[in-house]
């Protein structure tokens, strides 16, 4: 399988890109040379030192797009589609990223696939029978080979882009690079700050300078931290141009999971949550949905009459993407300046010299080159994109305030104008020009020149008055100037307490999701080192019937002449089971999650709190099937005992979900948990409720409770235990009389 695994998918050399560079990239090897994972404890993948030739799409990708095309062959039975539907989402897969068509290469993807397909045929005939093989079904869950056949050859450009490019890959060197580069740009930074610091160490005045002129011999930083620049300057350049001359050939598409679910489902259409959600709709806007078809066993999409290739961008088109990409710039324009002062070396032109003056100033973009590398940037730049309406508020109301309140204010503190060569002005040196005088700040018989010469003038005083800084460069001096400067002071407070309330909000909520996002990676980390540990299980289960000699048909095949019908009823009894309790599992997950969302959080804990202690007292089996049980007391005993305590729990625990949705719900618009939101809630529910009656009363079988014992009944029994106790206490008091005589 490994072998078969390596020649699974050999990259176009001219295969281009979907998307601009994605923020990471989890390469991971599919034979055992590339990664590896522990065993059945479901340990983390191990790091490797390059990036692998062989990148396996994320698994979640692939469950996804399975259980979208399995709920469309097969509702009833979860985990199952037909071969038919494997082979064609394979084929898909391979017309989009296959290169040219190989013979050999061919060969060796036709002898993987038939090495998975029988791997999953025994696979289903030993957990469903061979009723389910007859129907053309496989079952995909439980075993990891299925997720061999979507493995992608990485060629070697995408290998060295995504070595120096991404930062959270599991390959030693990628992560070996990206603590290089952060290193070098803090070090680019902090020496450039350091460098315009004035004392003589740090900068020098250069030696055999004697200019007298203003300019002249200006202080330049030490050499050490011109030796410091120009090598990290050398290892941005090599970085940006190492990326810009290998991303023609990178595939982007393979790290966006959207293009990956159009790719493999075919544009199958799922329903999750009432809500019907097409795969890939993003590549058939144009045209009408009502008129769809796909085309299931190609890469192109039939829709309202005109076919639509899925296929990769080119290589022209991949390399002016990321070369017009926000980051991508943000690296140029760091070493831009750098090389045209190089170039310009020797010019005396005093336009160039400024130019490059000016753009030295540039080398602080270096700062946004680490946003790559911190979550930091990204939760600010979050919060600032959900502040835009009320930042954008402010600064309109900023905008009326300079108009309004500078009018104001240059009304009050305008002063008298005084005409061209007037004595006052010729006091305050003031000549060849007319001006407005005001009373003094300092004394309240000398006159100076207004500051407040126009509205426009008056801008500075405004903006500075409403942000309550106060420089105190420009301050009225009339009485009716510190009115208008009094209200400007309490009009600003108003106009900042508004969008800084809304922008501290939206950081708490986003920074609460940002930690609720972690935790829900961790959990879905766990669920999927579980899911691995239950394929390795059953695989090594697979492999040692084989091993042994079992013919993996002979527990549940009716062809099997050892097994007796009662087994298999039995075998299909417990599977179908299991099945109805992972469905009604996977429920609960869905609405718990929704309530999570939606509800308050004290009433959330209460409600998820019950629900959970309902589902472990009504999916805990009572009773364990009696496998020397045949025929139909096999299917009786395999039936767990649901006491009627059950149901009366699940009636009250209705009660509690109903009270709570009502007193959550906001009769509001905009609320969370509007009218709408809780009759969501609400169908969800009832569902789920008639779903678990549903499962009670064709899956279990229910105690009958006993009938309560009669009076003379429980006299008898009275009467026995005080005789016990007289016995016991008359026993204990012999011995303790004896021992005491």
């Amino acid at each position: 399988p490994a072998a078969a695994t390596s020649a699974a998918a050999a990259a176009a050399p001219g295969s281009g890109a979907r998307a601009p560079a994605a923020s990471g990239m989890r390469a991971r090897a599919s034979s055992r040379s590339g990664s590896s994972v522990q065993g059945a404890s479901g340990g983390e993948e191990a790091l490797v030192w390059a990036v692998p030739v062989c990148y396996q799409l994320p698994r979640k990708v692939v469950v996804k797009c399975l259980e979208t095309l399995d709920a469309s062959d097969s509702p009833d039975r979860p985990g199952m589609l037909y071969e038919q539907t494997l082979r064609a989402m394979v084929t898909r897969f391979d017309s989009v990223f296959q290169g040219a068509p190989s013979e050999a290469r061919d060969l060796a993807r036709h002898q993987q696939l038939a090495s998975v397909v029988e791997h999953l045929r025994k696979h289903t005939r030993r957990r469903r029978g061979d009723v389910a093989l007859q129907e053309g079904l496989v079952e995909w869950e439980h075993t990891k080979r299925i997720y061999e056949l979507f493995t992608v050859s990485l060629n070697m450009f995408e290998r060295i882009f995504f070595t120096v490019d991404v930062s959270e890959s599991t390959s030693i060197l990628s992560q070996i690079c990206s603590a290089f580069l952060v290193l070098m740009i803090i070090l680019s930074i902090v020496t450039w700050i350091m460098s315009t610091l004035p004392y003589h160490p740090l900068r020098q005045i250069p030696e055999g300078c004697v200019g007298t002129q203003p300019g002249d011999c200006a202080p330049e930083p030490a050499s050490e931290f011109q030796t410091i620049e120009r090598l990290c300057v050398y290892v941005f350049t090599v970085e940006y141009l190492t990326r810009l001359f290998t991303v023609h050939s990178v595939r982007f598409a393979i790290l966006d999971e959207r293009f990956l679910e159009k790719v493999l489902t075919g544009g199958v259409t799922r329903r999750n949550g009432g809500l019907e959600e097409r795969a890939g709709s993003f590549l058939m806007r144009a045209s009408t949905r009502s008129s769809a078809k796909v085309d299931r066993t190609a890469s192109t999409v039939s829709c309202g009459g005109t076919r639509q290739s899925i296929h990769l961008d080119g290589p022209i088109k991949t390399t002016i993407r990321h070369f017009f990409a926000p980051a991508s710039l943000i690296d140029l324009v760091a070493i831009l300046p750098y090389w045209m002062e190089v170039m310009s070396k020797g010019s005396t032109h005093g336009g160039a010299l400024m130019v490059i003056r000016v753009l030295r100033l540039t080398r602080i973009f270096r700062v946004f080159k680490l946003g790559r590398y911190n979550e930091v940037f990204t939760l600010f730049s979050s919060v600032i994109n959900q502040s835009m309406p009320a930042l954008s508020l402010m600064l309109v109301f900023v905008l009326l305030d300079c108009c309004l309140f500078g009018a104001l204010i240059w009304f009050a503190e305008q002063g008298t104008w005084y005409p061209p060569e007037h004595e006052k002005l010729l006091e305050l040196g003031i000549t060849g020009r007319g001006a407005y005088l005001r009373q003094s700040v300092d004394s309240d018989e000398s006159l100076s020149e207004s500051p407040f010469v126009s509205i426009v003038h008056a801008f500075w005083y405004v903006i500075v008055t409403i942000t309550t800084v106060g420089y105190g460069d420009i301050a009225p001096v009339t009485m009716l100037g510190k009115m208008v400067g009094a209200l400007t002071i309490l009009n600003g407070i108003i106009v900042l307490a508004m969008p800084i309330g809304v922008v501290g909000a939206n950081f708490s909520s986003e920074y609460y999701r940002v930690l609720d996002e972690k935790k829900r990676r961790a959990r879905l980390k766990q669920q999927s080192e579980l899911r691995i540990a239950v394929e390795e299980e059953q695989d090594a289960a697979l492999i040692k019937e084989g091993e042994e000699g079992i013919s993996p048909k002979s527990p549940n095949s009716v062809e099997a002449g050892d097994a007796s019908p009662g087994r298999v009823t039995q075998a299909t009894e417990l599977h179908r089971l299991a099945l109805a309790r992972e469905r009604i599992l996977s429920d609960a997950e869905a609405i718990d999650s929704s309530w999570h969302d939606l509800l308050p959080k004290i009433r959330y804990t209460e409600l998820s709190s019950a629900f959970r202690r309902f589902l472990r007292e009504a999916l805990i089996p009572h009773s364990k099937p009696d496998s020397r049980s045949e025929g139909h007391a096999a299917i009786v005993m395999v039936k767990p005992i649901v006491a009627p305590s059950v149901l009366a729990s699940l009636d009250v625990l209705t009660n509690l979900v109903y009270s709570s949705i009502s007193a959550s719900t906001s009769y509001e618009d905009l609320a969370d948990l509007g009218l709408k939101e809780a009759r969501e809630l609400r169908q969800r529910w009832s569902k789920f409720a008639d779903r678990f009656w549903e499962y009670v009363i064709e899956m279990c079988r229910v105690e009958p409770p006993s009938e309560p014992p009669e009076y003379f009944y429980l006299k008898a029994q009275l009467v026995r235990l005080a005789t016990v106790s007289a016995s016991g206490h008359g026993a204990g008091g012999g011995a303790c009389g004896g021992g005491g005589g």
